[in-house]
């Protein structure tokens, strides 16, 4: 398993998706911890 690009691999994304992709992945994330920060905060206040 050689790690050289095979003749048909795609062409490299512009940087403008991959801006996209990345601002969508960080607003997941963001919300993500948003979420688990409420529930521990629920979890210590009633426990």
């Amino acid at each position: 398993m050689d790690q050289s690009p095979s003749p048909d691999a795609p062409p490299p994304p512009d940087p403008d998706r991959v801006a996209k992709v990345a601002v969508r992945v960080l607003v997941a994330v963001f919300a993500a911890a948003l979420v688990a920060a409420v529930v521990v905060g629920v979890l210590v206040l009633r426990g």
